[in-house]
């Protein structure tokens, strides 16, 4: 393979490493600042003199940093494409949010606790009233919005729940957090912070109550959808067909290897939004998404008859091998974790690059559009297609790739399939000494749950 050529994008930075470096940086800095202003308005001495004002002031901590990062987590659920763009992908937004939300009930159960004993050290009366409607509006609101923000997180652990019991659910979590909300503007203490302090965290409340109310409220019609007609529903497998899609008024535009939440409308159908990559290139006019039975929505869709209505919402994603700069390639996909690559190996056409696609399934029958794979090898070799079967070769290693692909350091790795394929390749490839910002992945357990 050709030398390593990196062509600076636009900022100078490849499109990949720059927002997932930047984005862990600006959520750290949103989530950090209230406590920073916090500690630096005042005298730390007085405010940990004694027992009751110790933990007075490590609840006020807890607060503040448990106040922003669940806006922070509502800002990053609401899809937002400069959020996405800022974040360094969809997945790792997701895989963010995710990670705050652990964080949330916490901080704020923490919080709960220490403002009770900071109470209770003076009188165990006093720190019980604060559970009470007696504490005042203010403070009561508090305890509905934790109590209910701890049974929202764990009624879906405790039981199994259908998708949208689930979904109604997860909406009450934004609930919470108005709640919530509404207990930090009420309660007298928030009006004796610094006033940058106070100005601050009432912006990023109402950014969070904004970005809820954008997306779960008013979502049907805030949120931009396609409407497109179904055309064909072409049956790959036993559990797997592909839908071609025509837009019925103003196409989507995309860029290869992004993907879009597709809700089928029927009557026989729950309004479901699920993620789907989109495997036809940018110039077609029509659509094609390919649906793999994951679950019981995806198991019925494969019943689907030409002539619905899909409603699609995107594109979304940051998986396209034009935004590296570097045309020395390898691509692994795991299972139904091509259809990024469909997209991207049908839109190559004539553009110098070298790619070593390995396409990875379990059995022969298993490996979908193989045929027209090789026929687009055999057009261009240098996009060359290599099948692993795990039933026979067992899993991919990053041994078996170096064998055949040559040195790795050079080339920037593109990954899509399982969660535990990705982890295992992506530690194996750090392992051969290849930067982790030449190696790109889309985890799909993430951005659907």
């Amino acid at each position: 393979m050709n030398a390593r050529w990196k062509r600076p994008t636009r900022n100078g930075w490849s499109r990949y490493a720059l927002p997932r470096f930047l984005g862990w940086i600006v959520v750290a800095g949103m989530v950090l600042l209230p406590a920073a202003l916090w500690l630096s308005a005042g005298a730390l001495g007085t405010r940990f003199s004694h027992p009751a004002a110790a933990l007075k002031s490590l609840a006020n901590l807890s607060a503040l940093t448990g106040t922003a990062i669940f806006a922070v987590s509502m800002i990053l659920a609401a899809r937002i494409k400069l959020v996405e763009r800022v974040m360094g992908g969809f997945d790792q937004m997701y895989r963010i949010h995710r990670l705050l939300g652990y964080t949330v009930p916490l901080l704020l159960v923490g919080h709960a606790l220490l403002v009770t004993s900071s109470k209770a050290v003076i009188s165990l009366a006093a720190g019980l009233v604060l559970f009470t409607p007696a504490a005042g509006w203010g403070v009561f609101l508090g305890v509905i919005a934790l109590t209910g923000l701890i049974t929202a997180l764990l009624l879906p652990r405790l039981r199994n729940l259908k998708h949208e019991t689930f979904v109604l659910v997860h909406r009450s979590i934004g609930v919470m957090f108005l709640l919530s909300s509404l207990h930090v503007i009420l309660v007298p203490v928030t009006w004796t912070l610094p006033p940058l302090l106070i100005a601050y965290l009432l912006g990023l409340v109402v950014a969070g109550a904004l970005a809820f109310v954008y997306r779960s409220i008013l979502g049907r019609f805030m949120v931009r959808r396609y409407r497109y007609r179904i055309k064909q529903v072409n049956r790959l497998g036993p559990s797997a067909v592909e839908l071609v899609l025509s837009p019925v008024e103003v196409a989507m535009t995309c860029r290869p290897g992004q993907f879009v939440f597709a809700t089928i409308v029927d009557d026989l159908l729950p309004r479901e939004a699920h993620p789907f990559s989109i495997t036809s290139p940018p110039y077609d006019p029509q659509l094609r998404l390919i649906v793999k039975a994951l679950g019981d929505y995806t198991a019925r869709l494969l019943d689907l008859r030409a002539g619905g209505v899909a409603l699609l919402e995107g594109p979304y994603g940051g998986f396209p091998y034009t935004g590296v700069g570097n045309p020395c390639q390898i691509w692994i996909a795991g299972g139904i974790g091509v259809t990024p690559f469909l997209g991207m190996a049908r839109s190559l056409g004539s553009a110098p690059y070298e790619i070593d696609f390995y396409y990875c399934t379990e059995r022969a029958e298993d490996a979908f559009f193989l045929d027209e794979l090789f026929e687009m090898s055999d057009r261009s070799p240098r996009f060359r297609v290599i099948p692993i079967r795990r039933a026979s070769l067992g899993h991919i290693t990053a041994d078996d790739i170096q064998a055949a692909s040559g040195e790795l350091v050079k080339q920037d790795i593109f990954i899509c399939g399982p969660p535990v394929m990705i982890h295992n390749l992506r530690q194996q490839l750090v392992a051969r000494g290849v930067p982790p910002s030449q190696i790109h992945s889309e985890d799909f357990s993430v951005i659907s749950t």
